[in-house]
């Protein structure tokens, strides 16, 4: 995925994921105007036209969003979004096969899963899509028990999950935690295959951030694999996949939380479009941060400057925890919100950094990938402030 595209899912991010309400449609076209090809972008609008009950033009920003999956090469993205579309206006059996060829010309990348979808026959994509049952989840909640019965397969659409597979001691015969792996849009779960074999899960997952999850019963996958054979052929090569990768690794390598979600001080220094006038200076700290872009909270006392903020050239100061350096990235305000947080009203501004060094991009990288035990001491450190101060100044 490039860099482009990179800043704008991470910029956007907060608005994907719930965490950034959006209430009107002015507030979507002003971030369209940021981002017009930014597909899940599309696809937060068009859930939101759906709870308006806008259900025509719901319909249309779906496909869009589906094309614009299959531009960035995210064949399951695209169904999704066609699906949900579908859903809403019946196509013509001429408008599936026209994105059923344009999902099968564009080829995906190297992840199981893309591949899984996009080797499909026509009738096959139809089959399974029309199959999928969409669910979300809140932060913090649980997809699967340990002990519950295997009886679906699960593909994980949008947010981060946490999956802890447990196995039971030998010597003391009690249950321990043997691995912890994140799950993020494309990976997959649920132990269904082989058909043959009744499984009990041994592991639990629950989510990180707010998510949402297709999944398909077992049942209902071996009586389609019955009617065609490919599908199981492309299911025991997805499996296979999965168990030559090396994504579970030991408990003590998961973080508490992703890095790019740790709180981080920032200085913002707004410039002004006059040379007379003086940059002014906003304090807060990152809701989410990314080499392209970050989600900011402020304070009580600044709610009443967002609008006069939009479309505003600013420097990001910040000092990174653990890490001996301070960061000077320049970027643009391009969106701002009053929300709520810990029944407080603040708001918290969306930057799309720009012109990043490449100085500053290793930096980035190397403290999102730090180790569980920096990020304990970094969370130690956060708590700590939020005893002696309030959280935003």
């Amino acid at each position: 995925m490039n860099h482009s595209i990179e800043s704008s899912n991470e910029v956007c991010r907060g608005i994907i994921d719930g965490s950034v309400t959006i209430e009107s449609d002015t507030e979507f076209e002003n971030l369209f105007t940021v981002f017009p090809d930014e597909p899940s972008l599309h696809r937060a609008y068009a859930d939101f036209l759906a709870r308006k009950e806008s259900f025509l033009a719901a319909a249309d920003e779906y496909i869009t969003a589906a094309r614009s999956y299959l531009n960035l090469r995210m064949p399951f993205q695209a169904i999704i979004s066609s699906l949900l579309g579908w859903r809403m206006l019946n196509p013509s059996q001429q408008e599936k096969q026209m994105f059923y060829s344009a999902l099968r010309g564009k080829k995906p990348q190297r992840m199981p899963l893309q591949e899984f979808f996009a080797k499909m026959s026509t009738s096959e994509l139809s089959t399974i899509a029309g199959a999928l049952e969409l669910n979300r989840f809140p932060r913090r909640s649980k997809v699967k028990g340990l002990g519950d019965e295997e009886r679906d397969l699960y593909f994980v659409v949008h947010g981060t999950l946490q999956k802890t597979v447990y196995d039971r001691s030998k010597e003391s015969g009690t249950l321990q935690k043997k691995a912890q792996t994140e799950l993020r849009e494309s990976d997959f779960f649920g132990e269904i295959y082989p058909f043959d074999k009744d499984q009990v899960s041994t592991s639990e997952v629950e989510t990180i951030t707010s998510a949402e999850v297709a999944k398909i019963s077992k049942p209902y996958l071996k009586m389609i694999c019955r009617v065609y054979p490919n599908i199981e052929h492309l299911l025991a090569d997805l499996y296979k996949a999965r168990g030559a990768s090396t994504s579970e690794v030991p408990c003590k390598m998961i973080r508490k939380e992703s890095r790019d979600q740790v709180p981080t001080k920032v200085t913002i220094q707004v410039l002004q479009q006059k040379p007379q006038k003086s940059p002014f200076n906003l304090t807060g700290f990152t809701e989410n941060i990314s080499i392209g872009g970050a989600c900011v909270l402020l304070g009580e006392s600044y709610r009443n400057v967002p609008a006069k903020l939009i479309g505003k050239d600013v420097k990001v100061f910040m000092a990174l925890p653990i890490m001996p350096v301070r960061l000077s990235i320049s970027g643009t305000i391009i969106w701002s919100k009053n929300i709520a947080l810990n029944g407080k009203t603040i708001t918290a501004l969306g930057i799309q950094f720009r012109d990043v060094s490449e100085r500053n991009r290793e930096v980035l990288r190397n403290y999102f990938h730090g180790s569980g035990e920096e990020e304990r001491l970094i969370w130690s450190l956060w708590e700590l402030l939020m005893k002696d101060q309030q959280v935003l100044p």
